[in-house]
């Protein structure tokens, strides 16, 4: 069987606006890709375009989760 190559650029925006000031807001993001048998991560960046600080951990499932919270409007 012959293996395809593939390379792929994905790019993903988040934009969150409101009617008033947000005080506080915690965001937990999944957008790492997976790499397994069936695919290889070449690279892979998260820009949060805040001053927050982010945490990155792996959950029960194996995925790569981001977590950060925002405590001023």
């Amino acid at each position: 069987m012959t293996r395809t190559t593939r390379k792929l650029r994905v790019v993903h925006t988040t934009k969150y606006t409101y009617d008033r000031p947000v005080e506080r807001s915690v965001h937990k993001l999944h957008l790492c890709p997976m790499y397994d048998w069936g695919q290889r991560v070449l690279s892979h960046a998260l820009t949060i375009d805040t001053q927050a600080p982010s945490v990155e951990l792996e959950d029960i499932s194996g995925n790569w989760v981001t977590c950060f919270e925002i405590t001023a409007p």
